[in-house]
Parts: C-alpha cells; structure tokens; sequence
C-alpha cells in the first residue's frame, strides 16, 4: 500500500509539472489557450508514461538508460499529441512542449536524485560516527571482499578510512574509493594519527609473524583486531567474510610457508621413469598429481585398488594429456609380480606410499608386512 500511495504522489507531481509546462508552451509561442486542451496534454503524457513503465522506477537508482526511455516516452506522447491536435496547434507549439517537459520531468528526477543520494550519505555519516574507525590489512582479493561485504552489511560495526598492504604500487592509490594508506610497517603511525580503534586482517598468505606483529601493534594502541575464518573458503565463496572473529592462538602460530627447491625437484624427476606404489590412494594419487607438474618420461601407478586406478587414469587423460603413464594392478606382498614389473619398467625413481590407515588398530592385527621385503631389494 505504501508502494502504491508513493506511486500515485509521483503520477500527481507529473501531471502538475505537465499542466505547467503546456501552459508555458502556449504563453511562449503565442497559441490561444485552450483550456481542455491544457488538462489533457499533460494526461496524454502521463498515460505514455505509464507505458513504459516508468512510475514503477526509483528516483534513488535512476541512471542514463532510465533518463532516455523518460525522453522517449515524452517524445511519442508529444507525436500522439500533434497528431490528435493537428487542427488546433501548430508544430512550434509542440517542439516548444517537448523542451519544456524534457527539462521539467527529468530534471525534477535527477534533482531527486541528488536530494535522495544527500540524505542518505548525511545519515551515514551520521551512523559511521557510532562505528569505529577500522583500517583493512591487506589490499588484495580478501581484503577488497572484506570492504565490499561491509558495505552491504551495515550491521557490521566498522567504518573503513584505509587500506595498509606491502604492495609498492598499489600505495597512495584507491581501491572503490578507499585509499590505501602505506604499508604494514607504518601502522602504528596510522592509529596514532587517524584514531584507529580496529584492525581487519585480510592477507591469506601471511605467514604468522606478520599476524603476531600487527597483534603487537593492534594491543599497543588498544585496537582491536578481526580476522576472517577460513580466508581461503571465503574466496571460493564457502564461507560469508561477514563471519569476522577476534584473533586467536592458531592465527599467531601461523606456520611460515615451505619455499620449496623446484631446480633440484626437476632435476630428480624430469625425463625419469617413477613408480608411485598406492597410487589410487589420497597421498599416492596427490604425489602422482604433483609429479606429473615435472614431466616424468614416464609415471607407472601401481595400486590393488582397480575402481581407484581407473579414477586416476580418467582424471590423467583429462589433467595431462600429454603426459606418458601406465596402471598396474599388484599387490606390494607378492615378490613374483613385484619382480616383473620392476624388471620390464626399470624405474628410476619410486615413490612408495601403499600403506594401511589407523596404524594403532592394525598393530593389534596380523597382517602380512612387506616392508622389510620391499625396501631392502628395491630401494637399498
């Protein structure tokens, strides 16, 4: 009901805009007044108006293409008009009506417009003095997230002034209208300066001395710092960045990332033949994946798991096409088969990962164990 009192007030205010603006027309150029003509003009434009759909418009989100389908809908009221007067007014007349209302019924939208946009930023500022001043660590994908879902979710209590990241050429620039201040380093001078009462760390790959260190900084100045639950969920869009935490133990103890010696990895695996025991297996069939990165002359697959092996080869011919590799279907306990596939493959590499899960309970079960077997003729 509300909706629809608000629509008719809008249709009311253009037919009022409409019955001036063909008065103005007549007085400008001079026509006789015609004083039926004076209330129906402005209904004939109304009712074209209605046409296009364009009470059901709001002012706040009007745009450009609003704006032209408002001229258009004047435009064929205007021919509807000369066409249905054509022995009482002249051309002149309904040029001088078509600029009259152009300027008045899009001009009082976008005047709505602007009035509308100023009233709600006053109230945001207004709410924003509530909310704490809050600096984004990290201006990257998370930290643009971050922003974002702050603000369409206004029950979140921060008012972002800036970004801090370590990146050299995003410093002294803005991401959607936000600056990024400096760097991580200079956030003490940061709160000092501006009154920063929160922190939001955002940077997925920090390694924990980073977190530990905007920690100090955060508790120093009494700010408080949030961090997001599962960054890494939050970009594949798991998770809603609206679920900020306060900073716990896990995120200080961050492990710092393995760099890993990729030239001698190569040099160990490239142009070989490796053999993958449990390939079909979690670990087994991940090793496969990660080898298949440095082209091997060959990958063999060893598992005694047919259904998992035939998984792996559907995802090889998918993932590396080019890549050569072979299944072989063997029990690890059986020397006789063991012998013959290491004697027609000749691996140079082996990757042995065959193995029982929940070792506590299989200590306390006689299996057969080919440890012993496998490691001291094929390995040694």
């Amino acid at each position: 009901m509300v909706a629809q009192k608000k629509i008719y007030q809008l249709l009311a205010i253009d037919y009022v805009l409409g019955f001036i603006s063909t008065y103005l027309a007549m007085l400008i150029t001079k026509t006789p007044i015609i004083w039926p003509l004076v209330f129906l003009l402005p209904l004939i434009i109304l009712l074209s108006e209605m046409m296009f759909k364009l009470h059901q418009v709001i002012y706040r989100h009007i745009d450009f293409m609003d704006l032209w389908r408002m001229a258009v809908a004047i435009l064929v009221g205007h021919v509807c008009i000369y066409a249905l007067t054509i022995n009482y007014i002249g051309l002149r007349f309904v040029i001088t009506s078509l600029a009259l209302y152009l300027c008045a019924i899009c001009g009082s939208r976008v005047v709505f417009k602007i009035w509308l946009t100023r009233k709600h930023q006053q109230g945001q500022i207004e709410i924003n003095k509530i909310k704490p001043k809050t600096i984004i660590v990290g201006a990257g994908a998370a930290g643009i997230m971050v922003r974002e879902e702050i603000e369409k979710h206004k029950h979140l209590q921060a008012d972002i002034i800036g970004f801090v990241d370590d990146d050299e050429s995003k410093i002294g620039r803005t991401i959607h209208n936000t600056p990024v201040l400096g760097r991580i380093s200079d956030l003490e001078y940061l709160l000092e300066q501006l009154d920063v009462k929160q922190l939001i760390f955002a940077i997925p790959s920090a390694p924990g001395s980073v977190v530990r260190q905007v920690n100090d900084i955060a508790k120093k100045h009494h700010a408080k710092l949030k961090v997001l639950p599962g960054v890494y969920e939050i970009l594949e869009g798991k998770v809603q960045v609206s679920a900020l935490r306060d900073v716990n133990i896990e995120d200080l103890l961050r492990r710092d990332p393995i760099k890993l010696d990729l030239d001698s990895i190569a040099l160990y695996l490239t142009n070989k033949v490796v053999l993958v025991t449990g390939a079909a297996g979690s670990i087994g069939s991940e090793l496969v994946r990660q080898i298949c990165l440095f082209h091997p002359k060959e990958i063999i697959l060893l598992d005694i798991n047919e259904n998992g092996l035939h998984d792996m080869h559907i995802e090889l011919c998918q993932k590396f096409p080019s890549q050569p590799y072979s299944c072989v279907i063997a029990n690890i306990r059986e020397r006789d088969r063991l012998n013959e596939i290491f004697t027609e493959k000749k691996p140079d590499v082996v990757f042995h990962a065959a193995a029982h899960k929940h070792v506590p309970m299989m200590e306390h079960n006689r299996m057969k164990n080919n440890i012993r077997f496998f490691f001291c003729k094929y390995l040694v």
